[in-house]
């Protein structure tokens, strides 16, 4: 029998890591490598005197970061005349000229590719938001879209008091980890750890309630899959290449509600779908669950492509193109939408090779409403029909 280890969550004991002392400190100084779209070529401590400035760390390839543009674009035309924003990135300057050709930013951009700022910030993970006040404190540092209006007139008024508050547990581990990795210990890592370990097979209750993801490696004879915080319809969707758990039906004794992580990797020749396959297997002796395939008559979506002005083929996209990063297969938006209306979604497989510029709803994208979703996506040319038609699913006991 293979060795499998089901963790208890009451086992697990994780550290919660301090934020860092920048709170009620005076703020390091502002060195940039270049400045785009502000007044000066260089700005020198006495510039900041007196001025509430926000700092915003971001990259164009962190979607995240993207997420909060229109935001944080929104905010700064609300207090642009008593607060100034700077975006702050590693990358070089070449790079965010050319992303600013297709995206809008307002307020400074600054390019800090010695990294001086990043280090004293303390910056390990984006995106990430400092404000400092009129009189050079640091009075935030924190997430962008806990950023509004309420929060910077209250720190403009000198009513705001910062509170330093721990970081999450959930916030500080869902960080760069890839198939294989398990993030409880990955946390540190700057990127994702290209060493499997040999051998790895782990379910526990998920220690990740606000993250939650999944990927997959397959290289050099050796693969890895990590799924983090996802209930087992969500799981068997993965494993078993389902659009969604929309087309798991569950009746086993494990409540739908109940999340859990999953973390397995295996050197020596193995393959993929022999990995899916153990971990299913493994998933149905640990918790009694037994599946197979059923074809129901179900009212479902059909979606076809009347209009192709708004879509673009995988190959016709630059990908070194920095404003790239917004461009989202059509056929992840379709399984969404699936997953959201809660009906099987049907589409033509041309739609599995088109991509779609996601930009402008990049803030709401993993929570747009259903009805919004399917509305934006009509506005792109994509139709959709209700039709009943036999569709397979896996049913759970």
């Amino acid at each position: 029998m293979k060795n499998i280890l089901f963790i208890p969550l009451f086992f697990i004991s994780l550290t919660v890591f301090p934020q860092t002392e920048l709170l009620n400190n005076t703020y390091p100084l502002l060195t940039f490598n270049a400045l785009l779209q502000s007044p000066v070529k260089s700005a020198t401590a006495e510039y900041f005197d007196g001025k509430t400035v926000v700092l915003e760390f971001w990259a164009t390839w962190c979607s995240p970061c993207l997420a909060n543009v229109k935001h944080l674009n929104e905010l700064q035309s609300h207090f642009a005349d008593s607060v100034l924003f700077i975006s702050i990135t590693d990358e070089p300057k070449e790079k965010i000229e050319k992303f600013l050709e297709k995206r809008k930013i307002n307020g400074w951009i600054a390019c800090d590719t010695a990294k001086n700022m990043h280090q004293a910030y303390h910056v390990q993970g984006i995106p990430r938001t400092v404000i400092i006040d009129k009189n050079g404190i640091v009075i935030y540092d924190g997430r962008p879209e806990n950023v509004d209006t309420t929060l910077l007139s209250s720190i403009l008024n000198g009513g705001y008091v910062p509170e330093k508050k721990k970081q999450t547990t959930a916030a500080r581990l869902f960080g760069a980890w890839s198939g294989g990795d398990d993030p409880v210990f990955t946390a540190n890592f700057s990127t994702p750890n290209r060493s499997l370990v040999p051998y790895q097979h782990i379910i526990r209750p998920t220690v990740m309630p606000q993250g939650g993801g999944s990927a997959w490696r397959d290289f050099n004879n050796s693969v890895g899959v990590t799924i983090i915080n996802a209930g087992i319809p969500k799981i068997f969707s993965l494993l078993m290449k389902l659009s969604s758990p929309v087309r798991v039906i569950n009746h086993s004794k494990v409540n739908d509600t109940a999340c859990f992580d999953i973390i397995f990797s295996r050197s020596n020749g193995y393959t993929l779908e022999a990995a899916k396959t153990e971990i299913l297997n493994s998933i149905g002796s640990t918790f009694d669950i037994k599946w197979r395939d059923t074809v129901i008559n179900t009212s479902v979506l059909t979606a076809k492509v009347t209009d192709e002005q708004h879509l673009m083929a995988k190959n016709a996209i630059n990908w070194n193109d920095p404003s790239s990063k917004s461009y989202y297969p059509l056929s992840g938006l379709l399984k969404q939408l699936e997953n959201s209306v809660g009906k099987p979604v049907e589409y033509e497989a041309v739609m599995d090779t088109l991509y779609i510029d996601t930009f402008e709803i990049f803030d709401s994208l993993y929570t747009m409403p259903a009805n919004d979703l399917q509305s934006w996506l009509t506005q792109k040319g994509v139709q959709f029909q209700i039709a009943a038609i036999p569709v397979k699913k896996v049913w759970l006991y």
